[in-house]
């Protein structure tokens, strides 16, 4: 009986040899005699790490989103996860340098390519994101586009039988897609157009995942409608969120009976959160809490702001 021999598969190697043919990207793989392969392409993405410190600086996610289009970056090869939607698993080849390679494909033979050696990441070494996972505050990955990228937090990460680490991720991202929004109820010109102005910076923050930032326009938002309702219920109101919110219990609670005013409890409570959250990103009552805003955290503010805007009668249908 005839043993077939295995062919290579990326999927499954520790190492890649890249070879730029043409316009295309060759990948070679080694065989079970250690002769380089040509193998299908496995999907292949230029990534960038952040720490969790990190993620929270914007100057430091700008700089790995230019890392995206450095020559040879980090690359993730991406699989379904055992955890199921939306986890991925990955794993993380990173270039060790430049090596003249033969190789052969079927019948054909060649010498002298130019590769680019890539190796899978392993649990042994001092890698940022093993520290990191091992010191309990596990990083992201950043795929995508540089201005339109995809944030990915490490929910777990092990070796698989070929010692590769292989990586949980989960993307940071709203669980579904934002309404449409249109500022027509507010009947102040000024006031509407803050409004359009906080609302315009809130989705820019959301898509360049500058999350401090997107806390402190969704705060702006929020402000902003609730004097609005103030001016239209005849109160008087300085630029003070907090003593703003107070005139708004007091005006809940008069409505309790007659079911009229514009904004629930719920609505007073999810300002202040929004409030509160906001004053954290401040860096003395950040210090004082030992502790950062995570991405995940700061998106929840968009969640509230979408109940907050629907109430407020500017929120549509979710595009």
């Amino acid at each position: 009986m005839t043993m077939s021999i295995p062919l290579p598969s990326a999927e499954k190697a520790r190492e890649l040899y890249l070879v730029w043919h043409g316009n295309s990207l060759d990948v070679f793989v080694p065989d079970c005699q250690n002769v380089l392969t040509l193998v299908t392409s496995p999907n292949l993405f230029r990534t960038a790490y952040l720490s969790a410190d990190a993620v929270n600086d914007q100057n430091q996610i700008q700089n790995a989103a230019h890392r995206l289009d450095n020559e040879w970056p980090l690359l993730m090869m991406f699989s379904e996860s055992t955890d199921g939607a939306p986890f991925r698993s990955a794993i993380v080849f990173f270039r060790q340098g430049s090596q003249p390679v033969p190789w052969w494909a079927g019948s054909l033979t060649g010498a002298g390519l130019v590769a680019e050696v890539y190796l899978a990441s392993t649990s042994v070494g001092n890698a940022g994101w093993s520290n990191d996972v091992s010191g309990g505050k596990p990083g992201y990955f950043l795929t995508g586009l540089p201005q339109l990228s995809d944030l990915w937090h490490i929910k777990r990460m092990e070796p698989d039988a070929a010692k590769r680490l292989v990586f949980t991720l989960a993307p940071i991202r709203l669980a579904h897609g934002l309404p449409e929004v249109r500022f027509t109820p507010i009947a102040d010109p000024h006031l509407r157009a803050e409004a359009e102005r906080h609302y315009s910076e809130f989705m820019n923050h959301l898509m360049q995942h500058q999350y401090y930032a997107l806390v402190t326009s969704a705060k702006n938002v929020a402000e902003t409608l609730l004097a609005d309702y103030l001016t239209t219920e005849g109160i008087s109101w300085h630029r003070d969120f907090n003593e703003m919110l107070q005139k708004l219990a007091e005006l809940v609670e008069g409505a309790k009976s007659q079911s009229r005013a514009r904004f629930s409890y719920l609505d007073y409570h999810l300002m202040h959160k929004i409030r509160l959250l906001h004053a954290r990103t401040h860096s003395p009552r950040a210090a004082s809490t030992g502790r950062s805003i995570t991405p995940e955290f700061s998106l929840t503010v968009a969640e509230d702001l979408v109940e907050i805007l629907t109430s407020a009668g500017c929120a549509g249908p979710t595009l």
